[in-house]
């Protein structure tokens, strides 16, 4: 029904561009142009309901205006770790872009979108889990191998300073005896 529907729009459509070609007087052109733009109004809304608003075919795509809040984001995760495991999940991610940017669930989940059109998906941790960020800033350039292995160096230095077991700190431990 709704097929059908667009289909008389635009038969109308084209018969009212056929009457402007032929259309003088310049009021009645007004009109008829006003009336054309009337009906693909309505062909854009038969259009919209089709394909179901909610779709991503409709939604926004995040283009390089997210690559600043991208290099934020993975800078953060990666070079504030003190950890040289650089594998994090989706919402690790959009959760980081959130509070970062102080921004709401979209905006973060569209930075996510956007790492993905950057090659994200390649970077997928060996438990296939989550994302390594430390690959991926590099090769986006985000971040530098120099930074890289600076914190590498810095992150092996602090656990010799004051080694972890299990993410219990040595002072933790001493407490609990």
């Amino acid at each position: 029904m709704v097929a059908r529907a667009k289909r008389t729009f635009r038969t109308a459509k084209d018969r009212l561009i056929e009457l402007l070609e032929i259309t003088k007087d310049f009021e009645q052109r007004l009109r008829v142009e006003k009336i054309i733009l009337d009906i693909e109004s309505k062909i854009t809304n038969l259009v919209i309901k089709m394909t179901d608003f909610k779709s991503k075919a409709f939604e926004y795509d995040p283009g390089p205006e997210f690559d600043e809040d991208i290099t934020l984001v993975v800078k953060d995760l990666v070079l504030n770790e003190k950890t040289e495991n650089y594998s994090h999940l989706e919402n690790d991610i959009i959760f980081k872009a959130r509070e970062l940017l102080k921004c709401d669930f979209s905006h973060a989940e569209k930075i996510f979108i956007r790492m993905k059109d950057l090659g994200l998906s390649e970077f997928k941790s060996d438990d296939g889990k989550g994302y390594n960020l430390a690959s991926f800033g590099v090769l986006n350039q985000m971040i530098t191998k120099t930074q890289l292995d600076k914190n590498n160096k810095e992150n092996r230095q602090s656990n010799k300073a004051e080694p972890h077991l299990f993410g219990l700190g040595k002072n933790f431990i001493e407490k609990d005896k």
